[in-house]
């Protein structure tokens, strides 16, 4: 192989390696937890159900009128492909690969929480909630199985390998909701972190194995209120505190142990209700995505623009409830592109500041099965595509397309005492 095609090689292969990991964009998306919410185009603020608001929502836990267990299981799989093409227009070195990350279906048991009501006398304009509950925040659990074909000048391989990830950043949360005349509504929680231990088992095209494991921690509030403006419109307001997620760990390839502190912007929502008529209800919600503010973050870019995420959903019937929804999203995925530099008399690699979009499709149902056991299905689908084209090298044109695709089905499963 000639040298310079050796160098291409080298300088492709370690810009993948500095990529950004597009099939982990998740990894600090923080999960629902509960079945009306995802269907409803995964709202939150003013959809989700009973003492599952401890998590979304604590004002409005002062809306219990009984004892309420929820219990929420979902799963989770999907794909990314990653199509790539260099072509160095000098030397005629042509270097493809098409790279496919498939994400196995993964099942959790991903939040449990259990609410109760107080009223301090039957005449009393005030009412109270309280809550207490698990939930998984972000999710680490699920398997990779990496499958690539390449191609460079006469040579082809098909290589495989596997990325087992474990654990996630776990919580528990306590919380609390108080109303006025059922019109004014505050409350408060707080999460803090239990059982959040995490591992990564990495398999490569070889057979050769690493693995690191460690734990998580950190711990934040969640402040929320509601105001019923009148029968037809509600609105809902949320703030989640910044926090410290602390990662420790040890990596046994290179025998070495590690501590990240990474900064956790706050995150605010809006969220507005409208009923036009009675069986129908249409919620719509936006939250900050202040990606400017992750501190320390190795793939989100430090010179990230914000983003947002814009969510809605609609519902209709009383007894057996239909649900759909639309949402989406930005995601701390950038596209690379590339500049002439006199100076170096080189192509200089760079990356945009603005992230990438998600989008995504939702549907649900509701049902009572008997006057005390209520259960919400859901399921969605996310996508995102993009291409991009730049010069790494003099003379070398690189192009990418990529395509993300993410499938969660599940449901909440709610008991009244």
């Amino acid at each position: 192989m000639k040298p310079i095609a050796i160098l291409i090689l080298l300088l492709l292969v370690s810009l993948d390696l500095f990529g950004q990991s597009i099939y982990n964009l998740n990894r600090y998306e923080p999960e629902i937890i509960d079945g009306r919410a995802e269907a409803l185009g995964r709202t939150s603020i003013l959809s989700s159900n009973g003492a599952n608001n401890v998590f979304n929502n604590p004002a409005l836990l002062s809306e219990l009128k009984s004892i309420d267990l929820q219990f929420n299981i979902r799963a989770t799989f999907g794909n990314v492909n990653k199509l790539h093409t260099a072509t160095d227009t000098t030397s005629i070195v042509d270097h493809y690969s098409d790279t496919d990350y498939k994400r196995t279906i993964h099942p959790k048991i991903n939040g449990l929480s259990f609410g109760i009501p107080y009223q301090i006398s039957p005449k009393s304009a005030w009412r109270f909630g309280f809550a207490a509950g698990y939930r998984a925040y972000y999710d680490w659990g699920y398997d990779i199985h990496e499958k690539r074909k390449e191609v460079f000048s006469d040579e082809i391989t098909n290589e495989e390998g596997d990325n087992e990830f474990n654990g996630g950043f776990n919580t528990l949360v306590f919380g609390g909701g108080i109303n006025y005349k059922k019109k004014f509504y505050a409350g408060v929680s707080i999460s803090i972190p239990f059982n959040s231990q995490h591992s990564n088992i990495y398999e490569d095209f070889d057979g050769n194995k690493a693995k690191n494991s460690g734990t998580a921690s950190g711990t934040f509030y969640t402040i929320s209120g509601s105001y019923i403006l009148s029968n037809y419109v509600t609105i809902g307001t949320r703030v989640k505190t910044e926090y410290k997620l602390e990662i420790d760990g040890s990596d046994d390839q290179f025998n070495i142990t590690y501590n990240y502190k990474y900064t956790i912007p706050a995150e605010y929502g809006l969220a507005l209700e409208v009923k036009p008529i009675i069986d129908l209800k249409i919620i719509t919600e936006y939250i900050t995505r202040n990606f400017a503010d992750y501190d320390d973050l190795y793939y989100f870019n430090p010179e990230s623009e914000n983003g947002y995420s814009f969510r809605t959903g609609f519902e209709y019937g009383t007894n057996k409830i239909f649900r759909v929804g639309f949402f989406t999203q930005s995601v701390p995925v950038y596209t690379y592109s590339s500049y002439y530099d006199e100076v170096l008399d080189d192509y200089v690699f760079d990356l945009d500041d603005k992230p990438q979009t998600e989008t995504g499709f939702t549907t649900g149902f509701g049902t009572k099965i008997n006057s005390k056991i209520q259960i919400n299905l859901f399921g969605s689908y996310s996508f995102l595509n993009y291409d991009e084209k730049y010069n790494f090298v003099a003379d070398t044109d690189i192009t990418n397309e990529v395509s993300y695709s993410l499938f969660k089905f599940g449901c909440s499963l709610g008991y009244s005492f």
